[in-house]
């Protein structure tokens, strides 16, 4: 039994590696109203994939209607 060495996840098509991080989210100093309705606090982020073409929920419905009425019904679960 040899363990190899693990290459790392390829990125899927169409993929864009977008990078985590660090940043404070909340009460912004452009607050004209001085409203201060958000407490300021730190956020971290995870890197991530993102697809680089906007798909909308609509598109994602026409797809599944095409799959259920060209594929068998083990493929459309």
């Amino acid at each position: 039994f040899k363990v190899s060495k693990y290459k790392g996840q390829s990125a899927g098509p169409n993929l864009v590696f977008v990078e985590g991080g660090r940043f404070t989210m909340g009460a912004l100093e452009e607050d004209i109203l001085n409203a201060r309705d958000n407490r300021e606090r730190t956020v971290s982020i995870q890197s991530f994939y993102m697809d680089e073409t906007e798909i909308a929920n609509i598109h994602y419905l026409e797809y599944l209607n095409a799959i259920q009425k060209d594929s068998s019904e083990e493929v459309y679960a």
